[in-house]
């Protein structure tokens, strides 16, 4: 598969496992490469750096792994808490 050519958003979608309105919330963010517009109502994206974005997702999935597991940790210790809540 090429990598140099024009996606539109469903494939996006499709690609990242996220839906149109999440991919908007993300570029509008600054987290997710922004669509080229080649009309006033059609955008595409450019695959490699869709596949550029998602590659460097899996570099940081560890440590967001790690965070995750660390915060389920705590909740789980605070949840067997004889103490209250507040």
């Amino acid at each position: 598969m090429s990598s140099d050519r024009f996606l539109p958003t469903k494939q996006v979608s499709e690609l990242v496992g996220l839906n149109p309105r999440q991919i908007r919330d993300y570029v509008s963010r600054g987290q997710f490469p922004p669509p080229i517009p080649l009309s006033r109502r059609h955008n595409v994206w450019c695959e490699a750096e869709v596949r550029e974005w998602m590659a460097e997702q899996m570099k940081e999935a560890p440590q967001r792994r790690a965070d995750l597991a660390d915060s389920m940790s705590d909740l789980s210790r605070g949840a067997r808490s004889d103490e209250p809540p507040f």
